[in-house]
């Protein structure tokens, strides 16, 4: 019995992770080659870009992974304003470029815009030229009004319900690249160590980048983010209920954003209890070190809580301080950031408008081990049962097998009866 025990709790350690085959479908699992892991850069927390190449020959381009919008973004070389660039693309050098199609704005705040040509080109990640798109379309900047970019542009994982041209994940579907519109993020933190490196999954998901079970989301009112339901924001001061309010997941955000009424009262919290400082205009710091036991920040999502850590929502500095990357506004409406998404793996179906979230790697322990740990629980609970339901037995077999004896030899000098009943408790 203890040897079957073992061998369950062997198998147990080393099982994959257990997913049904309806996940799998839904997930976009593939052994077929469609898949593409792209690597990211985290760039101190802030910012996940990718190496983008477009045109032909590649033009390179490091571009900022960005769910809130739909479209590839990068500043043309004649673009006099765009002094926040490093690359340019120059339209002259590429035998595939085509264009310009339409004229275009992208407005990011009232006074915050970029303009230019609606064209397309052959896009593709990295040296090895991966997931190409042929034809892909792309905003190609002419004038930059304020926006200050942190890298090269903008590579769009959004929905387009504007002006019905196809989005990347799209074209490559389009083009039997990938099978299904579905990709997937891991950012990591470079707070943690031993964390594998940030990636983009273009076609599916990779559960190494997942401890846990995911949990899926439909999205909500859709507009063309990827926008849940947020019904409660909980830290130890309580629970606070939002009512009829979506957060839009956005991987482009380096903060999490929400509504005065509810921030503020978060903000209060750490400045009473930790001793933060910073007003409602500006970003709150706190004093920080390994002694300093800051608690999870909870989000309630679609009825789900998904745990936010101090080491997610803290850019933490050498100096002993910390910013608070919560920030308030005097709208309605949730915008979840990198401090969200360093938390989970996230899966997004374009096809079904879900969002899968599972909790991402630590670095910590080893990709799956958290969701086996139950198994191995019950197995090494059941190996110990077997040890003491086996050691039960046989002190009950041989009790009464020496009381048998005793039965058989009642001429045995009863000192060493008492000396044998004495051995054996």
């Amino acid at each position: 019995m203890f040897s079957i025990a073992l061998f369950f709790l062997i198998c147990a350690i080393s099982m994959p992770k257990l997913i049904s085959y309806s996940d799998i479908e839904i997930l976009g699992k593939s052994d077929d080659g469609m898949q593409y892991s792209i690597e990211l850069t985290n760039k101190e927390n802030c910012e996940y870009f990718a190496s983008v190449n477009l045109g032909t020959p590649a033009q390179k381009f490091n571009l900022s992974i960005d769910t809130s919008g739909y479209r590839i973004v990068v500043p043309d070389k004649n673009c006099v304003s765009c002094k926040n660039f490093t690359n340019f693309f120059d339209p002259k050098s590429s035998d595939t470029y085509q264009g310009p199609y339409a004229s275009i704005r992208l407005n990011f705040s009232d006074d915050q815009y970029v303009s230019g040509n609606l064209s397309s080109e052959t896009a593709s990640f990295g040296p090895e030229k991966l997931a190409e798109a042929k034809g892909q379309y792309f905003l190609l900047i002419e004038h930059d009004n304020d926006v200050k970019f942190d890298e090269d542009g903008l590579f769009g994982l959004g929905f387009n319900l504007e002006d019905g041209t196809s989005t990347y994940i799209q074209t490559l579907v389009d083009q039997r690249v990938i099978k299904k519109s579905i990709f997937s993020l891991f950012l990591n933190n470079i707070n943690r160590k031993n964390q594998p490196k940030s990636a983009l999954v273009i076609g599916g998901s990779d559960d190494k980048y997942a401890k846990g079970s995911y949990t899926y989301l439909e999205l909500a009112d859709f507009r063309g983010y990827w926008e849940i339901n947020i019904t409660e924001i909980s830290t130890p001061a309580g629970t606070l209920s939002i009512n009829s309010e979506t957060a839009i997941i956005d991987s482009k955000s380096e903060i999490i954003w929400g509504p005065n009424n509810y921030i503020d009262n978060v903000l209060s919290y750490f400045k009473e209890k930790f001793g933060c400082s910073g007003s409602k205009y500006l970003y709150i710091h706190c004093p920080y070190n390994r002694e300093t036991k800051y608690p999870d920040i909870v989000f309630t999502l679609e009825g789900n809580k998904y745990s936010v850590c101090p080491e997610s929502y803290f850019q933490i500095f050498n100096n002993g301080t910390a910013m608070l990357l919560l920030y308030s506004h005097n709208l309605t409406g949730w915008i979840l950031g990198v401090p969200f998404l360093r938390e989970y793996y996230s899966v997004y179906d374009m096809e079904n408008l879900q969002i899968y979230l599972a909790p991402a790697v630590t670095g910590d322990d080893d990709s799956g081990v958290g969701e086996r740990i139950w198994v191995i629980t019950i197995v090494v609970i059941i190996a110990i049962l077997s040890i003491v339901s086996i050691g039960v037995v046989s002190y009950c077999f041989y009790k009464k097998r020496r009381n048998s004896r005793n039965i058989a030899y009642k001429s045995i000098a009863m000192e060493y009866a008492m000396t044998s009943s004495i051995a054996c408790y």
